[in-house]
C-alpha cells in the first residue's frame, strides 16, 4: 500500500493524478510542459481571483497559494519537507482538500515578507534603465531578506557600504545601527575585516604591492605625477598597540616623534593621489630629507610612475633639500632621475600667504612695499600701502552696500594663527577689493598696481577645472591648452619684474627666501608648461594642481577621523591612513578603464596546488569565488567572507593565501 502511494517521477503524475486525487474534481487543472497546476477561481466579486492554488514543477516541488499568499515551508511542514518535494499522491490529497476550505486564511509575518520580496524584485527588474533606482531597490530588497533571517549574512555590496559609513564617522554608524531603522553588521564584524587587510602604507612590502596594483589600472597619461612633500605636527606620545610600540622618530629612535612626514603623489593630468610613505620625525635636517626624498622617487619609479615636479612649502629644511637635489644639475630648478627631468618648486598657496605676511610685517606705520613699475623699465618707485586696504574696510564697515564686500576684520587684522587661513589672503587679493581700490585711490595708485600683479599672477596659477573661466569670465583662469599661450609672456615680464625689485637697494620689500621661492616656482611653472605640451603631448594643463592641497586635505580627514582631535598621534596618523586606502581601493577611478576593481590577478603568487593538498572540503567556497571571477566585486570584501568559511574548517593554508597584501 506504502508502494502505491509514492509518485515515481513527474510525467507519472500529469498521467495519473485524475485517478489517484478523489478531491481533484474541485479544481481546475493546467498541464505544461514542466507543470502543473492546481487551482479554483472565486467569482463572489466583480473581478474574478484564484482563491487558492498549487503549482508542482518537473522536479516534484511544490508551490502552495492561498488568497495570494505564498504558503512558507514552516506552514506546509505538517506534511511536506522544508524542500516542499512532493513524494505521494496523499500529500497532494491533503494540501488540496486543506486549503478549499481556508476561507479565513490569515497571512503569516514571512508570507508577507516573501509577498514583499516579490514585489521589490518585480521592481528591481523594471528599474535596470535607472541605476539609482535600482541600487535603491536592491538595497530595500537585502533589508527585506535580513529581517527574515535568524542568522543574519550580508552581502558584499552591504558590507562595503556599512563600512565606508563606519569609517566616516563611527558615532554615526552607532545611532544608525541602535535606531533599528536599518539592519546593519555588528562594529566588531567591521573592525575584524578591517584588521584583517594589509595594505598598510608603514609596510614597503605592503605598500609597493597595493601601488603596483593601482597604477597598473592607470592611463600612461595619468603615470605622470607630483611628489607633494609635508609634515603633520603630531602628539609626542609612545602607544603599545598590536604588540607593538608606536611613536619613536625614526631618524631619532629613543625619541618621541614632533611630525609626521608624508609623501603624496597625485597625477598632473589625472585624477590619481595617493600617499606613499609616512615617516615619523624629530628635527629632520635638509640631508635627511634629501635622502628620504630620492628613496621615495625610486620607489616610484619601480612602481611605473614617472615624477615630473616636487612640491613643498619654503621651509629652510626643504630648501636645503632642493639645493642638493640640483646640486650637480645644469639646470638650477631640476634635476634627472631615471632619466627623466624632475622639476622642484614650493607650493604656490604658501608663497600668496608669504607675501601677505611680507607685506604685513613691514616696520612703517603705512607698512609699505616699495617696487618697481611692472611695465616700465624704469627706476620709478611705486609704494604699496596696506593702510590703504585698511582705511577703505573702516570706511566701508558701516555701509550697507559695499564695494569691498570680501574686506571682513579677520582679512586686515589677522592673528597669528589666521594668518594660516588662505581664504583671508585671497579676501586681499580680490577682484573686488581691486575695484574698491581703484575707485577710493585711482589705477595709479602704487596699492592698486600691486594688489593687480599678485591678483593676475593667482589667477593664471590657481586654475583647477576647466570650467573656472567660463563660470568667472575671466580668461586668465583658463586652463593651459598650449605652450605659446599668451599668459606665459605675463610670467616673464613677472620673472623680470622680481629681478628688478630684487635689485633695489631698499629694505621695503619681499624677505630674501620669499623672493627666491616666488622666483622659482614661477619659472618652474613654465618650464612645466613646455614638458607637458612639447614632451608628454597633453590637451590642457590645469595649474592649480601644481599644489600642496591634496596633502593638506589629507591631514584634514586624518584629525577628522581621528574624532576631530588636532593634536593626533602617530599611530592615529597610520590607522586613519589605512581607513582611507581601504575606502579607496573601492573606489579607484582610471580615466582608461573607468571605476577599477579588483580581479584574482592579485592572487597570481598563490600555488593552486598548496591550497588543494590539505585535507580540507573547499566546495562551501568555490562558489565564492567564482562570484569573484564573474562580478566586478572588490576581491577584499569577498575574501572576507571566504575566510569566515575557512575558519569553520581551521584551513590556515587558505587562510594565509587570503590575505589581500
Amino acid at each position: 500500500m506504502l508502494n502505491e502511494d509514492i509518485i515515481a517521477n513527474f510525467q507519472c503524475l500529469c498521467a495519473e493524478y485524475q485517478d489517484r486525487i478523489n478531491s481533484v474534481g474541485k479544481w481546475s487543472v493546467s498541464v505544461k510542459e514542466n507543470k502543473i497546476f492546481f487551482y479554483t477561481i472565486d467569482f463572489s466579486e466583480d473581478i474574478p481571483q484564484v482563491k487558492a492554488s498549487m503549482e508542482i514543477n518537473d522536479k516534484l516541488i511544490s508551490s502552495v497559494c492561498v488568497n495570494g499568499f505564498i504558503l512558507s515551508h514552516e506552514q506546509l511542514s505538517w506534511i511536506l519537507p522544508s524542500s516542499l518535494r512532493v513524494t505521494r499522491w496523499s500529500q497532494i490529497e491533503n494540501i488540496l482538500s486543506r486549503v478549499i476550505n481556508c476561507d479565513s486564511y490569515t497571512p503569516t509575518f514571512s508570507s508577507l515578507l516573501n509577498e514583499l520580496k516579490n514585489i521589490v524584485k518585480k521592481l528591481t527588474l523594471h528599474s535596470e534603465a535607472n541605476p539609482n533606482c535600482c541600487a535603491t531597490l536592491l538595497f530595500l530588497l537585502e533589508q527585506i531578506d535580513l529581517l527574515a533571517m535568524n542568522k543574519r549574512t550580508y552581502s558584499v555590496d552591504m558590507m562595503m557600504h556599512a563600512f565606508i559609513i563606519y569609517n566616516q564617522s563611527p558615532a554615526c554608524y552607532a545611532a544608525l545601527r541602535s535606531s533599528g531603522l536599518l539592519t546593519l553588521p555588528h562594529v566588531k564584524h567591521i573592525q575584524q575585516l578591517s584588521s584583517s587587510l594589509k595594505i598598510c602604507p608603514t609596510n614597503k612590502s605592503q605598500n609597493a604591492h597595493f601601488l603596483k596594483i593601482v597604477v597598473d589600472k592607470l592611463d600612461e597619461r595619468e603615470k605622470f605625477v607630483i611628489l607633494q612633500v609635508y609634515e603633520i605636527y603630531v602628539k609626542p606620545c609612545i602607544q603599545f598597540k598590536g604588540g607593538k610600540l608606536h611613536g619613536y622618530a625614526e631618524n631619532n629612535a629613543p625619541s618621541e616623534a614632533r611630525t609626521v612626514l608624508a609623501f603624496l603623489t597625485s597625477s598632473l593630468y589625472g585624477s590619481f593621489k595617493e600617499v606613499v610613505h609616512l615617516v615619523p620625525v624629530k628635527q629632520l635636517s635638509g640631508s635627511d630629507l634629501h635622502k628620504l626624498t630620492l628613496n621615495v622617487l625610486q620607489f616610484l619609479s619601480s612602481c611605473g610612475l614617472t615624477v615630473v615636479v616636487i612640491i613643498s612649502d619654503n621651509n629652510r629644511i626643504n630648501r636645503n633639500m632642493f639645493s642638493l637635489l640640483v646640486k650637480n644639475s645644469s639646470s638650477p630648478y631640476s634635476f634627472l632621475s631615471c632619466g627623466s627631468p624632475v622639476f622642484v618648486m614650493f607650493d604656490t598657496v604658501h608663497l600668496l600667504k608669504s607675501i601677505r605676511n611680507n607685506w604685513l610685517n613691514q616696520r612703517d606705520s603705512d607698512r609699505t612695499f616699495k617696487f618697481p613699475h611692472f611695465d616700465s623699465t624704469s627706476n620709478d618707485l611705486l609704494m604699496a600701502k596696506f593702510s590703504d586696504i585698511e582705511n577703505l574696510y573702516k570706511k566701508e564697515l558701516d555701509q550697507l552696500l559695499k564695494l569691498a564686500p570680501r574686506l571682513t576684520h579677520k582679512s586686515v587684522y589677522p592673528s597669528s594663527l589666521e594668518r594660516r587661513n588662505v581664504s583671508l589672503v585671497c579676501n586681499i587679493f580680490n577682484e573686488t577689493t581691486l575695484t574698491g581700490l581703484k575707485a577710493e585711490y585711482g589705477e595709479i595708485s602704487g596699492t592698486v598696481h600691486f594688489v593687480e600683479i599678485i591678483l593676475r599672477w593667482w589667477n593664471i596659477i590657481n586654475v583647477k577645472n576647466c570650467t573656472k573661466g567660463i563660470h568667472k569670465q575671466n580668461e586668465l583662469c583658463l586652463p593651459f591648452t598650449s605652450a605659446s599661450d599668451d599668459r606665459l609672456e605675463f610670467l616673464d615680464k613677472f620673472l623680470a619684474w622680481l629681478e628688478r625689485w630684487r635689485a633695489l637697494d631698499t629694505t621695503s620689500c619681499l624677505t630674501t627666501d620669499t623672493h627666491q621661492a616666488l622666483y622659482q616656482s614661477t619659472s618652474v611653472i613654465s618650464e612645466v608648461v613646455e614638458y607637458s605640451f612639447s614632451g608628454v603631448g597633453v590637451q590642457y594643463l590645469l595649474m592649480g594642481k601644481l599644489q600642496t592641497d591634496n596633502l593638506e586635505s589629507r591631514f584634514s580627514r586624518y584629525r577628522q577621523l581621528s574624532g576631530g582631535n588636532y593634536n593626533v598621534s602617530v599611530t592615529q596618523v597610520f590607522e586613519s591612513e589605512k581607513k582611507l586606502r581601504i575606502m579607496s581601493v573601492l573606489g579607484i577611478k582610471s580615466a582608461k578603464y573607468g571605476p577599477v576593481k579588483f580581479s584574482p590577478e592579485i592572487m597570481n603568487n598563490i600555488s593552486i596546488s598548496d591550497v588543494m593538498s590539505t585535507d580540507v572540503d573547499v566546495n562551501p567556497f568555490v562558489s565564492v569565488l567564482n562570484y569573484i571571477g564573474n562580478e566586478t566585486v572588490d576581491l577584499c570584501f569577498c575574501m572576507f567572507v571566504v575566510m569566515q568559511h575557512t575558519k569553520q574548517h581551521n584551513c590556515s593554508v587558505v587562510q594565509h593565501a587570503l590575505i589581500l597584501f
